[in-house]
């Protein structure tokens, strides 16, 4: 990519990333609290969180960040990335609930584990490597050392995940509208951090074979330009 080209695409990604934050996180943990304050039993409050949290997050996430790399990585395919982002978001969210912290998640006073600063570290350094190595899978096929995004995103959410716990447990307090304000400002931060580092690995990140990606560009144009009226 041109240094200019670059500098937008960073831009881009760090917009995406509060909208993903904001829309994806947010609506997640509403929805979340929500279920904890008023369904039951204990186990499907946790099942629905873990749907919200898995699916909707996810599938915002997915579809934000795919809009902006479709410009340095046209050829990558839309399907395959929302995929195996919902399958890392999947994957790291069942390995969380199946640690020895969890063992009293099904049961009722279950300890709120997640909202200590020591185990939401851990967790984001999960989730940053799980997602970020099953999005890999999608990336390998176009850019070169994809293993950069791992580590990019492992980064990212480890730094940025402490904040979003904290949303979930402002909004989870007595007050929650009050809360609200405060929450939206901690998830703005959080995108802004997870903007800044994934962006930066995003834009640094080179075509695996330029002359391919240019030939096939050139096949596409000339198959485009075939008039087919005669």
């Amino acid at each position: 990519m041109e240094e200019p080209s670059a500098r937008l695409v960073w831009r881009d990604w760090i917009l995406a990333s509060c909208l993903s934050a904001v829309i994806g996180v947010g609506t997640a943990t509403v929805a979340g609290v929500a279920l904890f304050r008023f369904f039951g039993p204990h186990w499907f409050r946790y099942a629905a969180s873990f749907v919200a949290f898995t699916v909707v997050n996810a599938g915002v996430t997915a579809t934000l960040q795919y809009r902006v790399l479709v410009a340095p990585l046209p050829y990558l395919h839309r399907n395959q990335w929302v995929l195996s982002t919902l399958l890392g978001s999947i994957l790291t969210w069942s390995a969380a609930f199946l640690t020895p912290f969890a063992e009293d998640l099904l049961s009722d006073g279950a300890s709120e584990w997640w909202l200590t600063q020591e185990t939401s570290i851990a967790l984001g350094v999960g989730l940053g490597f799980g997602m970020g190595l099953a999005q890999m899978m999608a990336l390998i096929e176009w850019v070169r050392d994809p293993w950069k995004w791992v580590v990019g995103s492992t980064l990212a959410w480890a730094v940025a995940t402490p904040a979003l716990w904290y949303v979930a447990r402002e909004i989870g307090s007595d007050e929650p509208l009050r809360a609200l304000p405060l929450a939206a400002g901690l998830l703005l931060l959080a995108g802004v951090v997870v903007g800044l580092i994934e962006g930066f690995v995003v834009r640094s990140l080179g075509h695996r074979d330029e002359a391919a990606i240019q030939y096939t560009r050139s096949a596409l144009d000339e198959i485009g330009s075939i008039d087919l009226g005669d």
